[in-house]
């Protein structure tokens, strides 16, 4: 993709984003966590937890289909060691990034944003992807801290990871790959 092309969509996508309202959603600290229940085994928690997000427009979201344990230090830590790249929250973060990364002339790893979804009322803490190919192509997830805790007291990460496949223009999406669970395997 040329530069002046990338500029391009990330202008276009500025301003969809903004007609589609995702600029006026509030960030991942919109509402309290429930507060959190005395430490038990992670066997005992798993039913607790939803089994899909909210997506756009209050439409079923993704299948939750990942769980990370630990301090929000070190799941950071681990994702970045492991090559993840953290995507702002934020719809108008994320396109300052994507544009420091165009006009750095490198490939964009925090842009396309990600949608915002929301998970017992409350949007993502954190979005991680993986890109493949500019824009169109990508491994992410989502994640929301849990109000558990298991039984050695770690906190519960829980998240939907897809596969892009390719860009919905028509609505400033992708399409995810349909196995879920081959993703997150």
């Amino acid at each position: 993709m040329t530069r002046r092309r990338a500029l391009g969509a990330v202008l276009a996508a500025a301003v969809a984003c903004l007609f589609l309202g995702d600029f006026a959603t509030p960030g991942p600290s919109s509402a309290p966590l429930a507060s959190p229940l005395t430490p038990a085994p992670l066997a005992a928690l798993l039913p607790k937890l939803p089994a899909r997000n909210v997506g756009r427009f209050d439409k079923p979201g993704d299948p939750l289909n990942l769980l990370f344990i630990g301090t929000e230090e070190q799941v950071r830590a681990a994702l970045l060691e492991a090559g993840w790249t953290s995507i702002p929250v934020r719809i108008p973060a994320s396109f300052r990034s994507g544009l420091g990364e165009l006009l750095r002339g490198r490939m964009f790893r925090s842009f396309p944003p990600m949608n915002l979804y929301r998970l017992e009322g409350r949007v993502q803490d954190h979005n991680w992807s993986m890109p493949i190919t500019a824009i169109a192509r990508r491994h992410h997830f989502r994640l929301w801290r849990s109000p558990f805790r298991d039984e050695a007291g770690r906190e519960l990460w829980w998240g939907s990871g897809n596969l892009d496949l390719k860009v919905r223009w028509w609505d400033l999406s992708h399409t995810p790959d349909p196995d879920a669970d081959r993703e997150r395997d």
